[in-house]
């Protein structure tokens, strides 16, 4: 199996080659095991990252060329990591496409009626690579009056629950997103949903004051020199996103440029300088997280993080600031890569679509029953 996804950071294609084997239990595949045998990330060519940046003021004949261009980006991130591996790709059962995000509106609050939008050919994908792909996930979800997200938790709850440990597992991906595992072993139990802004607004930051030529705060070490506002602060947390209940999704249609813009602005007002609202931004992101993790599921004796704002230290010691009582490590202490925990899902989910087993959690996503996700697009035989 071939997992890909780009996030809602938009900097790359992220694959991996997996493994995957078990069985089904209860019609839900919880006897799944996995075993990542290579990784790699595929950065964007720089046009095509501004194009997906741009994407909601494109128009139709740009947007479709973008679909197809994505659809071409993933294939050769798919065959790119199995060539790492030395592994012949005609081996491959299935190739597992999230797409790349470039509108979420389950709600239909934005544009009238409630949809999602992943781009990527996968059509494109199944021609040159000529496997079986498995695409556009999120869709169905959202088709049953679900959020269409997220959908990682399904995967968190077989590779990271461990009985009788109260745990959140964090992803700090251009969004943030937790999937709290109690640690009674049901998956019943489990709670999952967006706690709002990761890595989105302060990259974006980063880029709008020129602080680093690599267009994000590395390590965290720029906002380590700020100090956060706490009168700002207040203001960003009463955006209404945050006191909204699971199940509950958000992307860059609320926390993009539009939010940015009044953040600078505002931040620009009050005299801070870059690196105080990047501190600012940075005790929103852990902030919202910790707030509603501890609202929503409970006092967790550890937190997992992944994502790359894993990395961020600025990020890790607020978020322990705020969670005072939990023990902070990464999903790589517990054998699952926390850069390819995303992909590593993807390629779980398409290896339970290709199975006929359903692969979502229902009542994490408000969807109105457990169905397949995934659009079947055959390529061994082309």
């Amino acid at each position: 199996m071939v997992g890909l996804i780009s996030g809602t950071s938009a900097d790359g294609v992220d694959a991996a080659l997996c493994r995957v084997a078990g069985e089904s239990r209860g019609g839900m595949g919880m006897g799944v095991r996995v075993d990542l045998v290579a990784f790699r990330t595929v950065p964007y060519p720089q046009e095509v990252r501004d194009a997906v940046l741009e994407a909601h003021g494109l128009r139709v004949p740009q947007m479709a060329a973008l679909h197809a261009r994505l659809g071409a980006v993933f294939a050769d991130a798919a065959i790119g990591v199995c060539a790492s591996a030395g592994f012949p790709l005609e081996r491959v059962d299935i190739v597992a496409s999230h797409g790349q995000t470039v509108w979420h509106d389950p709600r239909g609050t934005l544009a009238g009626y409630p949809a999602t939008l992943q781009l990527g050919e996968p059509a494109v994908i199944a021609a040159r690579t000529r496997r079986d792909v498995v695409a556009d996930f999120r869709g169905a979800d959202v088709a049953l009056g679900g959020e269409g997200a997220p959908l990682v938790p399904y995967v968190d709850f077989l590779l990271l629950e461990r009985g009788g440990t109260a745990r959140a597992v964090l992803n700090l991906g251009g969004i943030a997103n937790v999937t709290w595992l109690p640690g009674s072993g049901d998956a019943r139990d489990l709670v999952a949903f967006d706690t709002g802004p990761g890595n989105m607004v302060l990259d974006a930051l980063v880029r709008r004051h020129g602080l680093a030529p690599e267009g994000y705060d590395l390590g965290g070490k720029l906002a380590l020199q700020g100090q956060p506002h706490a009168g700002l602060l207040a203001e960003l947390l009463a955006e209404p996103f945050f006191a909204l209940s699971p199940p509950r999704s958000t992307g860059r249609e609320l926390f993009g440029a539009t939010f940015v813009e009044r953040l600078a602005s505002r931040a620009s007002e009050l005299g801070l300088a870059p690196r105080d609202t990047l501190a600012t931004a940075v005790a929103l992101t852990a902030r919202s997280a910790a707030e509603a993790v501890l609202r929503f599921c409970g006092e967790p004796a550890e937190v997992l993080l992944c994502g790359g704002g894993r990395r961020n230290l600025a990020v890790r010691r607020a978020l322990q600031d705020n969670l005072p009582g939990a023990a902070l490590r990464d999903t790589d202490d517990e054998g699952v890569d926390g850069d390819a925990k995303e992909a590593i899902a993807f390629a779980v989910l398409g290896w339970l679509a290709a199975r006929g087993l359903p692969n979502h959690l229902p009542h994490t996503t408000g969807a109105s029953r457990r169905a397949v996700l995934g659009t079947f697009v055959p390529g061994a035989s082309a």
